[in-house]
């Protein structure tokens, strides 16, 4: 519809593809460059350039534009397109705000938002409520799983998720706020009361690390996991978290952040350490440099893997963590410690679903953003790999 538009249209016009960070946005806009790569024809009159689509012949464009852009004020459009608004954060109400405002500038601007749905008591479910008693708007409504030729795909995915985070993203139905990913009854069955932090001394466990690092906006976690391959029992052994709010300049110390992860690299002779590139690639130089005490090695082949291994956040990735994280806690496998920080992010945990398949979400709030889960959820996909690796391929080496 918005190629239709941007090609036929007699008038120039302007148009605003909106989602809740860039990523979302550019899907509309890749849809697009698939159809005019499908068409060669239209290549004469449509060029699709990063954040922008535009017809050579008669200046129509389509800007994409996002929650974290800049400014989403001061937009003359004859049409805005609103992508998975159930998907944005508590925090894009404003965002939402601005480019209805937006649209009320042009008495012609039509505004279209999709979605699927979301939480109860959200600003989006307030908006779809709104909608369906106003005169002024169309609003459409399809229950249940209505795409059929998805129903193997849906049926699968029914086994691997909770029946509430079903119930949203297959049967379409609004659900009460707060996490889906977990049941609460999962949740309490991995925390033990009496379980402590670990100390790296315990006979028969093996222990690997996650990172998530924050800076300014972010809390910034580490998380070690302990392994015992034998049993294949996951236990957490210890969480740091640091909060920018803390520090005199409003900022993540790096180097603090460094110096407790060479002393857990040391404490519990750590494996490997999983953690995401996103700001942390100085910081995993220097941790990886670091090797002056014994760690455990397999093979001259298993030698050459770094000690800090990246977790790009491809669609494999994404899917394979978010698996992981939900069938770890399903088959019992967990053991938690009471650690009010990871038991708060466990508890906002949702599912979210994209053209790949589905991820693990955590909505932002005054506490964070869902980092000390993250870094679990980093961690907890070594442990995975450890718990899966025979016993006797280790010796010791020492440096």
């Amino acid at each position: 519809m918005v190629l239709w538009a941007l090609f036929s249209a007699r008038k120039q016009l302007h148009g605003i593809a909106a989602a809740g960070d860039r990523d979302q946005a550019r899907i509309l806009r890749d849809s697009i460059g698939r159809l005019v790569s499908a068409n060669p024809w239209l290549r004469d009159f449509i060029t699709v350039q990063r954040y922008e689509v535009r017809n050579s012949i008669t200046g129509s464009t389509l800007e994409v534009i996002s929650s974290d852009t800049a400014s989403s004020y001061g937009h003359l459009c004859d049409f805005v397109v609103v992508d998975e608004l159930s998907h944005w954060p508590e925090s894009a109400e404003e965002f939402y705000t601005s480019l209805r405002s937006t649209a009320a500038k042009r008495r012609s601007c039509v505004f279209v938002a999709i979605m699927n749905a979301g939480y109860e008591g959200s600003f989006q479910h307030k908006l779809s409520l709104a909608a369906q008693d106003n005169p002024r708007i169309y609003y459409s409504h399809l229950p249940g799983t209505v795409a059929t030729w998805l129903k193997d795909s849906f049926d699968e995915l029914s086994k691997e998720i909770p029946p509430h985070a079903v119930d949203r993203l297959i049967n379409n139905n609004w659900t009460s706020g707060g996490g889906d990913a977990l049941t609460p009854q999962d949740i309490a069955a991995a925390e033990d009361n009496n379980a402590r932090e670990m100390t790296g001394e315990e006979y028969g466990w093996e222990f690997v690390g996650g990172l998530d690092l924050g800076l300014k906006r972010d809390n910034a976690a580490f998380v070690v996991l302990a392994v015992n391959r034998n049993t294949r029992q996951i236990r957490l052994a210890r969480v740091d978290t640091w909060k920018p709010s803390e520090a005199a300049d409003g900022k993540v110390s790096l180097s603090d952040v460094e110096d407790t992860m060479i002393y857990r690299k040391r404490q519990f002779k750590l494996d490997h350490v999983r953690y995401d590139p996103w700001q942390a690639e100085h910081i995993a130089q220097r941790v990886e440099g670091n090797t002056d005490y014994g760690i455990r090695a397999r093979d001259s082949a298993y030698n050459r893997q770094p000690f800090m291994r990246e977790v790009t956040p491809t669609a494999v990735n994404l899917r394979e963590i978010a698996r992981i994280v939900i069938e770890s806690f399903t088959d019992r496998r967990l053991t938690l410690y009471p650690c009010p920080e990871l038991h708060a992010d466990l508890r906002k945990l949702r599912v979210e679903e994209k053209s790949y398949g589905f991820r693990l979400t955590s909505p932002r709030d005054a506490t964070g953003h869902g980092d000390t889960v993250t870094a679990f959820a980093l961690a907890l996909l070594g442990a995975y790999e450890l718990s899966a690796t025979p016993n006797d391929h280790y010796r010791f080496v020492t440096f």
